[in-house]
């Protein structure tokens, strides 16, 4: 009987820096939240720190390492990468990433494409464990997830024809990643020009709050729905504002009382790789509660009406504001607290109906449009785990 090689047999997870240690506390090195950590040459190095600010409660790291982000929805978003380029050689980062260091007993390319690949991302997502949207990939299945292929020479074969095979998508992707965030900074230009234009004043968030923020519920959900209310998580929300179909979570009617949305009540994301994306709940998608690290608005409509108030949070006036108020501890955190101090423009009373109105009309010309790219993207990343996921299984 062959002997199954598992990851931690051929790299080790986690592992000191011992590089790290030697520098001097004043030495300045590369520092990488969890927003710069993506494959290739969207990897962003520029972030520089000092060595004494980031030598606690911070991940250590080497030029060579392969960086894997652990929580959801990050994970699934298929975001590990080998790291170069880093200043001096060492970095340091978020905490919610896996650090994983390759020995000369397997190919370092043939190991991230093998992170990419379908059985990986789906065992990990199966294996995270945690509550709330805030699930994290366990160490102990990442060392022990077995390696398809062993030989090291065949290894090398495998990568140097996927470096072929994904070049083109790759290509593809980027063009498309590319126009859908022109398309989305216009209509954020397009929706801030418009709600700062027609503001009277400017006041902080809580001022217009019809009763204080709340926390969601600390369950897990359930994925069966027995009449139940849908249970949103932080994963649920997707960049375009809208509710994800797919995963739906359920909670039984004697957990969801206390967290039940009104309608347009404002949920929106206090932590994580989602942090500052704004939800608009309507009686429309059906009874609903939610979940930790989703914070709940209700937003008085008698000062502002809650579809601008949600505009408003896809503006770079709303963003700029979101980080400085932001900590970047272990990952970023925005409390209710901070959300309250936001400063909101205030649109005349007699003009909120007719600037709602326009607000609409914008998101139905550019809907299509961004969705068909989101589409593609999606479609376009579908292709690329296909055939990562054949090679590196063998089955050339």
């Amino acid at each position: 009987m062959t002997h199954e090689i598992r990851l931690r047999h051929v790299a080790r997870v986690n592992p000191g820096t011992p590089q790290f240690d030697e520098l001097d506390e004043s030495s300045e090195l590369t520092f990488l939240p969890l927003e710069a950590v993506w494959p290739g040459h969207r990897l962003d190095t520029t972030n520089i720190r000092i060595k004494g600010d980031v030598k606690t409660g911070y991940t250590r790291f080497a030029e060579g390492d392969i960086l894997l982000p652990k929580i959801t929805p990050t994970f699934e978003g298929d975001r590990s990468t080998i790291v170069t380029g880093l200043r001096d050689g060492v970095g340091a980062g978020t905490t919610e990433l896996h650090v994983i260091r390759p020995s000369d007993r397997i190919d370092a390319r043939y190991l991230s494409y093998l992170l990419s690949s379908k059985p990986f991302l789906h065992g990990g997502e199966v294996a995270m464990t945690g509550v709330a949207g805030q699930k994290r990939v366990p160490e102990t299945w990442v060392e022990n997830f077995p390696i398809p292929v062993t030989d090291v020479r065949r290894q090398s074969d495998i990568a140097d024809k996927l470096d072929v095979a994904t070049a083109e998508i790759d290509e593809v992707l980027t063009a498309a990643e590319q126009l859908l965030e022109r398309l989305t900074q216009s209509l954020s230009a397009t929706i801030e020009t418009l709600i700062l234009d027609a503001a009277t004043q400017h006041l902080p968030l809580r001022r217009i709050l019809s009763e204080p923020p709340r926390y969601g519920a600390t369950e897990s959900g359930f994925p069966h729905n027995e009449g139940w209310p849908r249970y949103i998580r932080i994963t649920d929300l997707s960049s375009d504002g809208s509710l994800r179909p797919h995963n739906a979570r359920y909670l039984p009617p004697e957990l969801a009382d206390a967290y039940m949305l009104s309608d347009m009540d404002l949920l929106v994301a206090r932590s994580g790789a989602t942090v500052g994306k704004a939800f608009l709940y309507r009686t429309s998608h059906g009874p609903a509660c939610f979940a930790g690290y989703l914070i709940r608005f209700r937003i008085h409509s008698r000062t502002l009406l809650p579809e601008i108030a949600e505009a408003w949070t896809q503006t770079k006036h709303y963003w700029d504001q979101l980080r400085t108020a932001g900590t970047q501890a272990t990952i970023e955190n925005v409390n209710a607290s901070q959300y309250k101090s936001l400063i909101v423009p205030i649109v005349h009373p007699a003009k909120q109906v007719a600037i709602a109105d326009e607000l609409a009309s914008i998101r139905r010309r550019t809907s299509a449009t961004l969705a068909n790219t989101v589409q593609e993207i999606n479609l376009l990343r579908e292709r690329r785990r296909a055939q990562v996921t054949t090679h590196v299984y063998g089955q050339l």
